[in-house]
């Protein structure tokens, strides 16, 4: 359970939201109702790019995406005069329980807050059910104890439910008001809203644009503990809500005792046509008033039910951190309650889900790149929809393809109902890698599931359909006799208009090379003979001495990169999902250190939001220099799934080392020595099977679940670095050692234990300087600044090279000690850092391996040392704090 007792209102960072898959709506500090974040002045706070709209909370259901001519920021000058894009539309918010006493105070979103006595908030990541607690006293009135209970239902998937429980300390009387406000149906049209029976009302919109498809929201009421009185049944417009044309309301006036509680339930039913077709009307109405009949700790013992299998099924577990484990299981949670559960759907999953307009609810490489792997590992039937989405929308991308001339199929930079090339939706110059990740997600499930049923039907088309326009796309150099790419834009954001860009590059040979041509033999199909000469003669951008890949041709050394690309250059607050990548390729290739934790720790700890550990995008959410949103005038998407979703591929891809291949699975566990207890990633899905893979500091078990689910088909898994594969069969485990990078260290600081006292720069941890990697560094606030590092137990020490990072500090102290309370021993005062390695204009632009700046300290004596005392004064570059890259004990 997550919580605050901090009543912070007005304030998206801090506000929780409930979602089931098919549908979901964000929730105020206050715990219900509609509300559009203000700045100090009274102005609207805008959300991310394309449409600069208000920050406000945000709900709506799967697919509901709108048509309209274009978006306020765009990428295509030449798509923007087509027009026909395609952003998500709001619905009526319909958590609104309103309260308002006989003096005309009314508790609602925007309340004032020095009325709010009282005040907890709790979001469970376990269930998603979110619980406000709060007492509030309005000014000469007695104190109202409220506390609302909010949930999308995880079976019934087209109800959302909303208790509140009143207490009061004397004897008054209220208006009950239940409100379905369109103030949050966000660029959607109007249908049509009515009453029904009694203690119903109901209301419809269309998205902009689309005249075929309708959300119909439907609510009803019930009370407990007291006879309300019906105030009016027609409110159209209740006073001081919104005056939206879709707003509908019913209220009642409560006599309300001092000593009693009274509880009201609303059961809302929310269903589109999308889903649902010409009933969906009859099926919003009949899910609220089925769930009406029934006794509400039922309906919760279904939905909790339902939440506690899906852990049971699958669950990432870090014992003993407490930190991390929030982190892992909110990301995991927030991730899944996005995607579908009980009903089939082809919409993929939004930047920022079904509860936020960030992005305008657009399709990115995000889905299938960042959320789709960890998911996919771990509950593939819930992943599939991102796969079906690019399914769905193969027809459109052929007719992209055919108008830029290309044969196969192009899929847009962005996407919503249509995936039509749009202003936002590039098909030409721009990031064509999207279509090789989408191709491999599909060959990634194909391995996972070996059906071939589904490759032939879905998936090959895709994969045959962008193989084709990559064929088509690359040009053969006529003096190389090289195939490039030209004009491109890569994951690395300032990387735009391009030549052979190497993500781009290495994925077309992964494509033509291995996975469309051996889905291609599967299925009996003929295999073009270009692919392979392709495959065989793509350009890769080099460095002049061949021995460094450039991330496009003509790159710079100088290059500042936006994100995924090279670590040493990427920008410290860039999108969260960058770090992510760098700890799996730590975790995987890291010879000696432990610099996977580094990044691991720069993955998240930034970018969590709490009270609910959501992701922003970006490490800081406020305008800066230092933010690589706001240089383009954009504000960060939140939350960012996307930030999560590359964040739980370390637990599935990176400490498990797990690589799907077409006969068997690959595994090599490693871990680095900060997580002591291990990790446990339960529930990994292989061909029918169920593993859970436990990691430890010595051995590591991959355990295959005996269960009546089980397919029994032959599992073949491979360990480590070697070609050595075993079978698992159902009951069954494999012990194997875990990988310890950080023992092969000959630093015999290495990976041990650093404290400072000193304020260091975002992301720029004191225990980088043990981690083994050159790229991670120590960076202080402050001008002078000291770490003590505890090598674990007292060594024989000659020496310490320190190794700085891009700013070295005009001098250094150096201390030792054997025993914790004892001072120092100076070694070192003052001493004067010089340059080895100096900064050289004319060879800033050189790709090459730099040289570090290295002071050399070796003693006059060996000496026994348990503890090391650094402090760094100064910096060599005016106006920053020093960096320090390693600290080499010898």
């Amino acid at each position: 359970m997550l919580c605050t007792d901090s009543f912070l209102p007005n304030h998206y960072q801090t506000a929780p939201y409930v979602s089931n898959g098919y549908f979901g709506q964000t929730l105020p500090s206050e715990g219900m109702g509609y509300w559009v974040q203000r700045g100090e002045n009274g102005s609207f706070t805008n959300n991310s790019w394309p449409l600069d709209q208000p920050r406000a909370t945000f709900g709506t259901v799967s697919g509901f995406w709108n048509l309209q001519e274009n978006t306020t920021h765009f990428a295509s000058p030449e798509n923007l005069r087509r027009g026909g894009e395609s952003v998500i539309s709001g619905i009526p918010d319909w958590t609104g329980l309103l309260l308002t006493t006989a003096d005309g105070n009314i508790y609602r979103p925007g309340v004032d807050s020095s009325t709010v006595r009282r005040y907890r908030q709790c979001m469970s990541a376990q269930n998603g059910i979110v619980q406000t607690n709060v007492t509030w006293q309005p000014p000469s009135n007695t104190a109202f104890h409220l506390n609302y209970t909010i949930l999308a239902h995880r079976t019934r998937a087209t109800l959302g439910l909303v208790r509140l429980d009143i207490a009061v300390h004397d004897d008054t009387t209220v208006q009950v008001t239940d409100l379905l406000d369109g103030a949050g149906a966000v660029r959607s049209e109007f249908e049509s809203k009515g009453f029904d029976r009694g203690d119903s009302i109901w209301t419809s919109v269309k998205p902009y644009g689309i005249s075929n498809v309708t959300a119909h929201i439907f609510s009803t009421i019930r009370f407990d503990g007291v006879n309300p009185d019906p105030i009016s049944t027609k409110i159209g417009n209740p006073p001081r809500v919104s005056t939206n044309a879709s707003t509908i309301a019913q209220q009642w006036k409560v006599d309300l005792k001092r000593g009693d509680q009274v509880t009201i339930y609303k059961f809302v039913g929310i269903a589109s046509s999308d889903a649902f077709g010409q009933s969906a009307s009859l099926i919003a109405r009949s899910s609220a008033l089925q769930a009406r009949s029934i006794p509400w700790n039922l309906l919760l013992r279904e939905h909790t039910n339902a939440w506690d299998q899906t852990w049971n099924d699958s669950d990432i577990i870090i014992p003993e951190n407490v930190e991390l484990q929030r982190a892992a299981r909110a990301s995991l949670f927030q991730i899944l309650t996005n995607l579908p559960n009980t009903i089939e759907l082809a919409n993929s999953i939004h930047v920022g889900g079904l509860t936020s307009d960030s992005y305008a609810g657009l399709v990115f490489w995000d889905a299938d790149t960042w959320i789709y792997p960890a998911i996919q590992a771990l509950h593939p039937q819930s992943a599939v929809t991102i796969l079906k989405y690019r399914s769905r929308l193969l027809g459109q991308a052929i007719d992209n393809a055919k108008l830029y001339g290309y044969a196969g199929a192009l899929y847009p930079w962005t996407s919503g109902r249509f995936g039509n090339c749009t202003g936002t939706g590039m098909c030409k110059d721009y990031q064509y890698h999207l279509n090789t990740d989408i191709a491999q997600s599909l060959w990634n499930y194909f391995l996972q599931s070996n059906n071939l049923t589904w490759l032939a039907e879905t998936a090959y088309p895709v994969i045959k359909g962008v193989a084709d326009m990559f064929a088509a796309y690359v040009k053969k150099n006529q003096t190389t006799g090289k195939y490039e790419t030209i004009l491109l834009g890569e994951p690395d954001e300032f990387a735009y208009f391009k030549d052979n860009g190497a993500f781009t590059n290495a994925g077309i040979a992964q494509l033509l090379g291995e996975w469309a041509p051996t889905a291609a033999r599967l299925l009996n199909q003929s295999v073009p003979k270009n692919w392979s000469q392709i495959v065989q003669n793509i350009e890769m951008p080099l460095n002049d001495q061949k021995d460094i890949t450039l991330g496009f041709t003509g790159m710079p050394g100088d290059w500042v990169v936006k994100q995924a690309s090279y670590s040493a250059t990427t920008t410290p607050g860039g999108p969260a999902m960058t770090w992510s990548v760098f700890a799996i390729s730590e975790a995987q290739i890291e010879t000696q250190g432990c610099a996977a934790y580094t990044y691991l720790l720069r993955s998240y700890e930034p970018y969590i939001r709490k009270p609910f550990y959501q992701f922003s995008e970006t490490a800081l959410d406020s305008m800066s220099e230092d933010n690589p949103a706001f240089p383009f005038g954009f504000n960060p998407a939140f939350p960012f799934l996307t930030g999560a979703g590359g964040f739980l591929q370390i637990f599935t891809h990176g400490l498990t080392g797990m690589r799907l291949h077409s006969e068997y699975l690959h595994f090599d566990p490693v871990l680095p020595p900060q997580l002591p207890h291990g990790v446990v990633v339960k529930g990994l899905k292989w061909r029918g099977a169920t593993l859970d893979v436990t990691i430890s500091l010595n051995d590591s078990v991959i355990s295959r679940r005996l269960s009546a689910e089980d397919s029994n088909e032959r599992v073949l898994i491979q360990i480590g670095k070697s070609d050595q594969t075993l079978e698992l069969l159902p009951g069954q485990s494999i012990t194997l050692p875990t990988r310890r990078p950080d023992l092969k260290s000959k630093n015999l600081a290495a990976c041990t234990s650093v404290s400072s006292t000193s304020e260091f720069v975002s992301q720029m941890y004191p225990l980088s300087m043990v981690d083994g990697s050159n790229s991670t560094y120590w960076q202080p606030t402050d001008t002078v600044a000291s770490v003590i590092i505890d090598l674990g137990q007292p060594q024989n020490v000659s020496g310490v090279n320190l190794i700085w990072g891009p700013n070295p500090p005009r001098s250094f102290d150096l201390g030792i000690k054997v025993i914790e309370n004892n001072d120092f021993i100076r070694l070192s005062t003052d001493g004067a850092v010089s340059i080895s390695s100096p900064y050289r204009p004319k060879e800033a632009e050189l790709v090459r391996i730099r040289q570090p700046n290295i002071t050399i300290n070796r003693f006059e004596n060996v000496y026994p040392v348990r503890y090391i005392n650094l402090t760094v004064k100064g910096s060599w570059a005016a106006g920053q704090s020093a960096t320090v890259a390693e600290l080499d004990v010898f």
